[in-house]
């Protein structure tokens, strides 16, 4: 077997020799009518918001009963885990009622969180008509 070769690195182009395309203009070289002019884009006016908008807008209630469906569903769901725990069983019915007290919590929230954005959709729309 013969020694591997040594690998020697390609030497450097001087300054000199270097190129003007490789070479960043400088910054203030620049005449002012080459300088790129921002476009002005019209933004489209505001649609008004539609009466599902305008209606969830004033639904404010729906935050404060999420919250309570979520509290309602946390004891509910901490009795069933204990009565789970005893010996006895835990009622039929039991299970799909925390089931459904969960979901309606859920539903009660995201109609707050929609409820939030209409309310800010509303308000935008007003801001920009006056």
């Amino acid at each position: 077997m013969s020694p591997p070769k040594k690998v020697t690195p390609k030497p450097r182009a001087s300054a000199a020799k270097r190129t003007s395309s490789t070479a960043k203009p400088v910054r203030g070289s620049a005449k002012s009518s080459d300088k790129a002019k921002p476009i002005k884009v019209e933004k489209a006016p505001l649609a008004p918001p539609n009466l599902l908008t305008r209606f969830l807008a004033k639904c404010r209630s729906t935050l404060p009963l999420g919250l309570f469906a979520l509290f309602l569903f946390g004891v509910i769901k901490l009795a069933q885990i204990g009565m789970q725990a005893r010996s006895e069983d835990v009622p039929a019915g039991y299970h799909q009622l925390v089931t459904v007290v969960g979901w309606a919590a859920v539903i009660l929230l995201v109609l707050a969180a929609l409820s939030f954005l209409a309310l800010w959709r509303v308000s935008r729309y007003e801001q920009k008509e006056l």
